[in-house]
């Protein structure tokens, strides 16, 4: 005896026991960079769900390029953002949030000039110009974010012509109305990058810079009149010691008192001289 299965009975039984065999897989995401070239058309489009990414307000000519990562944002523990590209100077962002977010993607813009969203220049040389978005403004605040870290590399080149130390290696973040140099860590350097890392707790525009020295005291050209200066030769000079008597003074004899005497006695001779005058 001959069963027959019709086509699509037998496709529904081979479906059942594939799906059966594909749910007991465990599942495996893979999250890549999205990758924007200056023409704005994106290699890959690895980024999505969470709080996404809002829209740049950047002028798009003065992008050179994007590059994006989407992490999930955990609550006192770090959310490490690895970019890959050459040109791009950051390298790391290691975000701390202060609460359970959910994914959330970061993009680097780094730009050809200083951002239009800026009203005047950073303090310092400028080495790069970069903008940093965080997911959209629900999520890029200091009441989320408890600690960021953004790790970022100058070439040992650009170094050598400006003549500058580590410590003139800065990162300048924009507040809204003026340029905050941020504190700036160097961590190690290569036959072609110094990498550095700073520390901040928003994300918007910030530049990499060289800061210049604090510029030198000048004295007033009024100076005012000297005041002459006296110097006394003090010489030593010997003291011999007074030496002390340790005798004690011998006592002078007492003189009698002959004022009263002499009186009475002048007084009896002229008494005498009287009486014999008489006989």
């Amino acid at each position: 005896m001959t069963i027959t299965i019709p086509n699509s009975l037998l496709i529904f039984i081979i479906s059942i026991i594939l799906l059966s065999t594909t749910s007991a897989l465990p599942e495996q995401v893979l999250i890549t960079p999205a990758i924007t070239n200056v023409n704005g058309n994106s290699n890959n489009g690895g980024s999505g769900g969470g709080s996404g990414g809002g829209l740049s307000s950047e002028a798009f000519s003065n992008i050179e390029f994007r590059e994006s990562q989407l992490r999930y944002i955990y609550y006192d523990k770090i959310s490490p953002y690895i970019f890959t590209t050459t040109n791009n100077p950051i390298s790391f962002i290691n975000i701390i949030g202060n609460v359970n977010f959910g994914d959330v993607k970061t993009t680097v813009e780094v730009l050809k000039s200083r951002s239009t969203l800026s009203t005047k220049e950073p303090p310092g040389t400028v080495y790069k110009y970069i903008n940093i978005w965080a997911g959209t403004s629900a999520f890029n605040t200091a009441r989320n974010i408890k600690n960021a870290a953004i790790g970022f590399r100058v070439t040992n080149s650009w170094l050598a012509e400006q003549e500058s130390t580590d410590g003139q290696i800065r990162i300048a973040h924009w507040t809204g109305t003026d340029w905050k140099i941020l504190d700036t860590t160097k961590m190690s350097i290569d036959d072609t990058y110094t990498y550095f890392e700073t520390i901040t707790d928003t994300f918007s525009l910030f530049a990499i810079i060289k800061a210049e020295p604090p510029a030198p005291f000048l004295a007033s050209s009024t100076q005012p009149d000297k005041l002459e200066v006296i110097t006394i030769d003090l010489q030593p000079v010997d003291i011999e010691p007074t030496p002390q008597n340790t005798e004690y003074p011998v006592p002078m004899p007492m003189t009698p008192a002959i004022g009263t005497e002499y009186s009475i006695l002048v007084l009896i001779t002229t008494y005498i001289l009287k009486k014999v005058q008489k006989i």
